[in-house]
């Protein structure tokens, strides 16, 4: 145990999924979209003003990134 009172692990458990799509709708050009929600049974965060990191609860965190891109 740490002087905290955590066990000394440098990993948490999580579930995630991610779903995404890929099209050409016209020539030379990509258009990509992706979803994606990771659940996190626990996480450790780094504070740098302080320089302590510390275990944290569950969070979740969602978000969606989209790109295109031209070939021509």
């Amino acid at each position: 145990m740490t002087e905290e009172g955590f066990p000394p692990t440098i990993s948490a458990r999580n579930v995630s999924g991610e779903v995404g799509v890929r099209i050409t709708p016209i020539p030379h050009l990509n258009v990509q979209a992706a979803a994606f929600i990771p659940d996190f049974v626990s996480e450790f965060s780094y504070d740098g003003d302080a320089d302590v990191t510390s275990s944290r609860l569950a969070s979740r965190r969602e978000g969606v990134e989209v790109q295109s891109l031209c070939l021509a």
